[in-house]
């Protein structure tokens, strides 16, 4: 493993007991390290999570964090959702600890080599598809990190130097990054998030950015040429740039899409990757995604034919524009994974319309005017639900009609159905976090999907499950 010492016997603090902190709990305790976790709730799943901790060895702290605890550790493992300059966490730092993540501590554990994704949308999809085509062309590979419920501390202890490690990050856990350092990094694009948890969009940013700060002259950083900010940063930037986007820039490598094909273009020289007609994922941020793959797939030298081979039979993560019922020629898209405003703009890009959205959760702070220029011509009505309600229609009741609804998910669907007719697409794509009404995004998704279901099971034939 790259980190030289020894975990045995060393005191370390895990703090937050979410499905990262878990697994670096466990990680930790077989590496024979004094194991303490604290989480500042006391849920019941979360002394459930306490007690199968407890069984093997670790002390558990709910509803505290006790200073004692804090300060004798040499190391503490945050979780991403935990905000860095809490108390409990300045009282580590000033003892001596080091302060990292799950990420971080992931990158310690193994000599796999790390391609990582970040970026405000598209980053779960382009891990994806990165992962697929890797396993296609014979990688050792796993895939993990932010991806819902798949922490990568338990997953690389298994690899061998040599093999890959598919990585989306978030800011959250770029945070508390302090050699992790990526063969191949993405940035698929930087818009508005988490202004909840960062005070300007600069922070929020710069955050993002640190994906690259740890990488040397021989690795790559691969760059969407569409996005302004990331144009002007690779400016500064002295490492391999390999780009993805739409035409063929001059004078530049990467993976580009022209009017009918995907090219990877080499010290101007251009060779196919894959017909236009041959990709099915749905929207033109798909097609991104696909070529931000494929650039990082290529950054390691892999055959185009593996690339093609890979997007075959590729579908999107369930709560990613899934398509997943149809009634008398109405369309129900659970886009629950969208979180943000960018996310929202991309889902009604990829559809016709007339479209009837479903947004709003809790606030993270995005500007809804954001969404307009896609909105417009193609929304129907705007249902905006949860805490962010009020904020979406002072932003957007000028231009769209928007209806507020405060009521359940069964009530918030069966307004919508009675609005939607013969053609129209019913979308929900929140645009907001899910935990004001939801515990995550996938109950959100899953719980919308069966008030669909049951909406239309009761109302006769005609229904259409798409599977």
């Amino acid at each position: 493993m790259r980190y030289k010492g020894s975990f045995k016997g060393k005191d370390v603090v895990v703090f937050g007991l979410g499905s990262s902190g878990r697994a670096a709990a466990q990680v930790l305790i077989g590496l024979g390290a004094r194991v303490s976790v604290v989480d500042q709730g006391e849920s019941p799943d979360l002394r459930e999570h306490a007690e199968s901790l407890r069984q093997i060895g670790a002390r558990c702290y709910l509803g505290m964090a006790p200073a004692e605890v804090m300060r004798s550790a040499k190391m503490v493992v945050v979780s991403p959702g935990v905000p860095t300059a809490i108390e409990p966490l300045e009282q580590a730092r000033k003892a001596g600890a080091s302060v990292i993540g799950e990420l971080e501590l992931s990158f310690m554990l193994s000599d796999a080599d790390f391609l990582a994704i970040t970026g405000t949308k598209g980053k779960s999809t382009t891990t994806r598809l990165l992962h697929r085509i890797l396993a296609v062309a014979g990688f050792d590979v796993v895939a993990g990190g932010n991806l819902p419920d798949e922490p990568l501390c338990g997953k690389v202890m298994r690899l061998l130097s040599g093999a890959a490690v598919v990585a989306e990050v978030s800011s959250f856990q770029l945070e508390t990054i302090v050699t992790f350092r990526p063969r191949v990094a993405c940035i698929t694009n930087l818009g508005v998030d988490h202004l909840d948890r960062y005070s300007s969009l600069e922070e929020y940013h710069a955050a993002k950015l640190r994906i690259f700060e740890n990488q040397e002259a021989s690795d790559v950083l691969v760059l969407n040429a569409g996005d302004a900010r990331l144009v002007e940063l690779a400016r500064g930037v002295a490492r391999s740039v390999v780009w993805f986007g739409m035409g063929t820039p001059d004078k530049l490598d990467g993976v580009f899409l022209t009017s009918e094909e995907i090219i990877c273009v080499r010290e101007g020289k251009s060779s196919p990757v894959l017909k236009r007609k041959d990709i099915t994922l749905p929207g033109l941020h798909n097609l991104e995604n696909v070529m931000a793959a494929a650039a990082m797939a290529i950054a390691r030298r892999v055959p185009v034919d593996a690339i093609r081979e890979a997007l075959d039979g590729f579908k999107l993560a369930p709560h990613t524009l899934e398509v997943f019922a149809m009634f008398e020629g109405i369309t129900f898209v659970d886009d629950s994974h969208a979180t943000n405003t960018l996310a929202v703009t991309k889902a009604l890009e990829a559809f016709e319309g007339p479209i009837i959205l479903i947004a709003g959760g809790r606030d993270k702070g995005c500007d809804w005017a954001e969404i307009l220029e896609a909105a417009r011509g193609k929304i129907k009505t705007v249902i905006a639900i949860g805490e962010a309600s009020s904020r979406i229609a002072a932003a957007l009741g000028k231009d769209l009609p928007v209806l507020l609804n405060v009521g359940g998910v069964a009530d918030i669907v069966a307004q919508a159905a009675s609005l939607a007719a013969s053609g129209d697409v019913v979308l929900l794509s929140p645009g907001c976090s899910s935990f004001d009404m939801f515990k995550d995004f996938r109950d959100r998704g899953n719980r919308f999907k069966k008030a669909v279901l049951d909406y239309l099971e009761g109302r006769g034939h005609g229904v259409s499950q798409v599977r």
